[in-house]
């Protein structure tokens, strides 16, 4: 497996399940803490793009834009 971003739109409402990763789950040894860093927060679209941007790059994915409807 390839090490790949969790990302998930809207802090508010994904804090709750943030903090059960951190509290609960690395407690009970099911994930480290070296695997929080996959798990993205963010309510800004542009993040979202920088993060998958940046993956794809690691992994050596090129992207390519998808052809529009009006095409």
């Amino acid at each position: 497996l390839y090490d790949f971003p969790v990302i998930l739109m809207g802090k508010e409402y994904w804090k709750g399940f943030f903090d059960w990763l951190e509290n609960t789950m690395i407690k009970q040894g099911a994930i480290t803490h070296a695997e929080i860093p996959f798990v993205h927060l963010t309510d800004d679209p542009q993040e979202v793009l920088q993060i998958i941007h940046n993956t794809t790059q690691g992994l050596g994915i090129t992207l390519t834009p998808l052809n529009s409807a009006a095409d």
